[in-house]
């Protein structure tokens, strides 16, 4: 599934302008770069539709380490989100994007917090954890 880098270039920039958007509270930007069916989960919010996009994604305000796949006219992404909040703490991201013919439309994300490390579990039985 490699992505050309014209592709590459066209989701990520759709992506930083989505984060833009989020951080900025821009709901007319959020609109035009979500399909009206978007859906997904943010910190702690679900997103139902562009104008949930902005809470979800709020704090957020970079992506990093952002990596493309596609196959036709849609396209999925991993990347860390960096926080002005939690800066050495990044976040995830996915999100899936649908390819119109004349744009990339964010169809679905997931920004979330990795969970607070916990103690290496204590084995019980012959290579079984509990």
């Amino acid at each position: 599934m490699n992505v050309s880098r014209q592709t590459h270039d066209q989701v990520v920039a759709v992506l930083d302008r989505l984060i833009d958007a989020a951080r900025q509270g821009d709901e007319d930007a959020l609109a035009r770069l979500a399909a009206p069916e978007c859906t997904g989960f943010g910190r702690d919010r679900l997103v139902l539709g562009p104008a949930g996009l902005g809470v979800a994604l709020a704090g957020w305000h970079a992506l990093e380490e952002v990596e493309v796949r596609c196959e036709g006219t849609i396209a999925w992404v991993t990347a860390r989100l960096i926080s002005a909040d939690m800066p050495g703490t990044p976040g995830r991201f996915t999100a899936v994007l649908r390819g119109t013919g004349h744009a990339w439309l964010v169809a679905q994300v997931h920004a979330s917090l990795p969970a607070p490390t916990r103690p290496d579990p204590v084995p019980h039985g012959e290579g079984q954890y509990h």
